[in-house]
């Protein structure tokens, strides 16, 4: 699991926290949170623009075989509902994994090119080579 998730206008994501600084003696922390804005609402308009790609294409395919005969109303309905819900999943996975793997790289670089190869399968690992990186080790 992400070390944080951020809720912010209904959305709950483990959005990058740019500039963040941990003062573990004051307990604060610092965050750039126009960066932080930034990142979180550019995933949701991401996500957004990747689901209603698929949102059109999920409605022409359900009403197609409604049409056809093939499903009958109630089955339509909830056909529809369950490829929506398992499409807006997909766009939320996609668009995070797409960060993922540039935080990766970038790790990859401050870390002068270790090779990561073998973490590149788990967004759960991933996650940890990114939490290393930004020394949240749980201790």
């Amino acid at each position: 699991m992400p070390a944080h998730h951020l809720l912010l206008l209904r959305e709950v994501n483990d959005t990058e926290l740019p500039g963040l600084e941990w003062d573990p003696e004051q307990l604060e922390i610092q965050v750039d949170w126009r960066g932080m804005y930034n990142k979180f609402l550019g995933e949701k308009f991401a996500c957004d623009r990747d689901f209603s790609d698929m949102r059109r294409n999920i409605a022409l395919d359900s009403k197609s075989k409604l049409d056809a005969g093939r499903i009958n109303q109630d089955n339509y309905i909830k056909e529809l509902s369950a490829r929506l819900e398992a499409a807006r999943i997909v766009s939320y996975q996609k668009v995070r994994d797409e960060r993922l793997d540039r935080q990766l790289s970038r790790l990859q670089v401050e870390r002068g090119g270790e090779s990561m190869d073998k973490f590149q399968k788990s967004a759960e690992r991933r996650l940890k080579i990114i939490r290393s990186g930004l020394n949240w080790l749980d201790d």
